[in-house]
């Protein structure tokens, strides 16, 4: 994208209050998918609690910023929790365009890795007192009523029993046709998105391979460690010009995924008037602020949210 138009990089915008506008459109449109039926009862309910944690996790990204001046190199772990800001971008894009297929694949993979923890726990501490009753009885209780509710087969369970007692074993020939569910990567959803929001998956496909960087102890991690400490020399004023124009310009993105998952979530429920006047009123403080907010909001959410800008 070629922007033509710059922000005002003097206008200041309190961040206590975008945090207010953020909350308020999550919970209008949280609200609105909790009393639909569309497609279902299962998968609006799930959208809508996935929609809920971007708060949870964005007050955890301001907790840590809010941190900077004490100890700044817990800065680097907000831009961490802006990557799980942006898998959900993509996550709920993929649940809204198949969730027939992907919406019980989601709570199949989720079993089988509790499952498979709880074994994992369980040759752990099964000898001890305590815990017995809990890996003998109740635990496989819970988890075979699970089992069933989702119609998991009997093979997934039992091969997944197999892996844990036998770790780094060959699939055996009676498990040759056992397949465990696998929900997709943003690569993956990005491959087969449909072509109407795959030049904006696309674009939040490179911010998500940057905040990797952060997840996976690259040198951008360390940057804020090696600044602050004692075989360097910087500056505070060039230690905050770094956490200005790397770590907080990340940690907006937080922002800009939630208005733009809100603005998807919006063409499931309709449009009705009250979630959508406050969506609007984030993406307009967002778009006066963030050079960012202008690239997706010009990429996908301004044909699914017209009134904004008015």
């Amino acid at each position: 994208m070629n922007m033509l138009e710059d922000i005002d990089p003097d206008l200041e915008v309190s961040l206590n209050d975008l945090d207010i506008q953020q909350r308020t459109a999550v919970n209008h449109v949280a609200l609105m998918l909790d009393d639909t039926n569309s497609p279902n009862v299962t998968t609006a309910t799930l959208l809508a609690e996935v929609l809920r944690t971007f708060l949870g996790t964005h007050t955890s990204i301001r907790l840590l910023l809010a941190e900077r001046d004490k100890r700044p190199v817990v800065a680097a772990d907000a831009v961490s929790l802006v990557r799980e800001q942006i898998e959900k971008v993509f996550l709920v894009s993929l649940l809204l365009a198949d969730w027939r297929k992907y919406v019980p694949i989601y709570f199949e993979e989720d079993w089988c890795r509790r499952f498979r923890y709880f074994l994992v726990q369980k040759k752990d501490k099964e000898g001890l007192e305590r815990f017995r009753e809990f890996f003998s009885v109740f635990g496989p209780q819970k988890f075979e009523e699970r089992r069933l509710d989702l119609k998991i087969s009997e093979g997934i369970r039992d091969f997944i029993e197999f892996q844990v007692s036998h770790p780094g074993a060959q699939k055996p020939e009676r498990f040759k046709s056992v397949h465990l569910p696998k929900f997709p990567t943003p690569k993956n959803i990005l491959d087969q998105s449909p072509e109407a929001e795959r030049p904006a998956l696309t674009r939040w496909y490179e911010e998500y391979r940057g905040v990797c960087g952060y997840t996976h102890i690259g040198a951008d991690k360390l940057q804020m460690t090696t600044m602050t400490g004692r075989k360097v020399n910087f500056s505070d004023e060039q230690i905050t010009a770094f956490f200005t124009k790397e770590h907080l310009e990340l940690a907006i993105l937080s922002y800009i995924a939630c208005a733009y998952t809100a603005t998807e979530l919006l063409s499931l429920i309709g449009g009705a008037v009250e979630p959508m006047a406050e969506v609007t009123k984030l993406w307009n403080t967002l778009l006066d602020t963030s050079l960012s907010a202008k690239i997706f909001w010009d990429a996908r959410s301004r044909s699914l949210l017209p009134l904004a800008r008015l």
